[in-house]
C-alpha cells in the first residue's frame, strides 16, 4: 500500500504546476473502499492514457526529464494483487485522477 501511495503521489507532485494542490481522499461502503489521488496538473495526451500502465511509458516535463516509467506499472501490479482495481482520467490543461477500488466483499466471504 505505501508503494501505491509513493508512486500515485509522487507523480502528482512531479507532473503538478507550483502553487495547485494535489489531494488524496479515502471512503468506505459496506462492501469496498477507495483511495483517490488528484492533481491539477498538464493533465496527459490521450495516447498517454492508452498505454499508461505499460513499463517504460513516461510523460516527460521539466522535473523528470529522463523518466523510467515503471511507477505505474509497479502500481497497477500491486493494485491488481490485492484484489483493487484502477482507473484514471485526465485532461489536458486541468489534472489528472486516480481512482483505486478495493473490493471488501470477496475477504467477507473467504
Amino acid at each position: 500500500m505505501t508503494r501505491i501511495l509513493v508512486n500515485l503521489l509522487s507523480n502528482a507532485i512531479k507532473f503538478s504546476r507550483p502553487d495547485t494542490a494535489v489531494s488524496i481522499r479515502i471512503s468506505y461502503g459496506f462492501d469496498h473502499w477507495r483511495l483517490v489521488v488528484q492533481d491539477e496538473g498538464k493533465g496527459m495526451r490521450p495516447e498517454v492514457l492508452d498505454k499508461l500502465f505499460k513499463p517504460y511509458i513516461t510523460e516527460k516535463s521539466e522535473q523528470n526529464p529522463e523518466g523510467i516509467g515503471l511507477g505505474l506499472h509497479i502500481t497497477k501490479y500491486l493494485t491488481e494483487l490485492m484484489g483493487a482495481n484502477i482507473q484514471v482520467e485526465s485532461q489536458l490543461g486541468k489534472g489528472t485522477s486516480f481512482d483505486i477500488r478495493f473490493n471488501l466483499e470477496k475477504e467477507l466471504t473467504e
